[in-house]
């Protein structure tokens, strides 16, 4: 367990982050202060804890609930409407280096929004002079965390990819398309490593990452919208992929 969460305020001792520096923020209660770069607000475990526990009787028991679809069938997404391919959910505050790259149940939001520009696949947020940011998927996976993360379009560890179409159906309205990196050793395609857990409370579709692994592997075909901007995979599909239970990349 960090530092941080056995960090206690002593009686009296009041801390104003608005006045302090990021670095003295993190002397004083004990995390880095890179956190604070990412936005990460940090509280003792007691205390979080605490704030939706009270809310639950003793006894309860945990049930899975994800949002997999939205009424209007399977190419409804909660933050687009059917017919709209312009994605919603405001700005993709996500989009930043060294956020992993995972999948979820589609949504239709911004953070779920790709183009595929000069071999990368890329996704944008706005800064706070309105300036569009742009990162990619590295090229490799983290040693850590064992799933890609994004950095910077411009980046030297930024991934290429060249787009191998696969043969479709006439129920495929997307590209069927397999993402081959172009940096790393031949056959090595863009696909999905599932949870340990099996994702715990939200399933296996909640949170899977995004990984390199042999292009003939089941998870490497994707479903490519350029008009909606969504990379979809039905690796986790039960029902077929003319429900809505496939995973966008995120």
């Amino acid at each position: 367990m960090p530092d941080f969460e056995h960090y206690q305020l002593k009686e009296g001792e009041v801390i104003m982050g608005e006045y302090e520096t990021k670095f003295t923020l993190g002397s004083k209660m004990g995390y880095p202060p890179s956190y604070i770069d990412a936005g990460i607000v940090v509280q003792p475990m007691f205390y979080y804890t605490g704030h939706f526990s009270r809310y639950v009787r003793p006894g309860s028991t945990p049930l899975m609930a994800l949002v997999g679809e939205s009424p209007g069938g399977a190419m409804s997404r909660t933050f687009r409407p059917v017919g709209k391919t312009s994605p919603g959910g405001g700005n993709n505050n996500n989009a930043r280096e060294g956020i992993e790259v995972t999948v979820w149940p589609c949504e239709g939001s911004t953070r779920q929004h790709w183009t595929m520009a000069n071999e990368q696949l890329q996704t944008y947020r706005l800064n706070g002079y309105g300036e569009q940011l742009c990162v990619t998927l590295r090229d490799s996976v983290d040693v850590s965390l064992g799933g890609i993360l994004l950095t910077d379009c411009k980046a030297d560890d930024a991934a290429s990819f060249t787009v191998v179409t696969e043969p479709k159906t006439d129920s495929d309205e997307a590209d069927v398309v397999k993402f081959m990196t172009t940096k790393r050793r031949a056959n090595e395609c863009l696909g999905i490593e599932p949870l340990a857990n099996g994702g715990g409370a939200y399933g296996p579709r909640g949170g899977a990452q995004a990984v390199l692994l042999p292009c003939d592997h089941e998870s490497a075909i994707w479903h490519y919208s350029s008009k909606t901007g969504e990379v979809v995979s039905q690796y986790f599909s039960w029902d077929g992929p003319e429900t809505n239970s496939g995973v966008c990349l995120t």
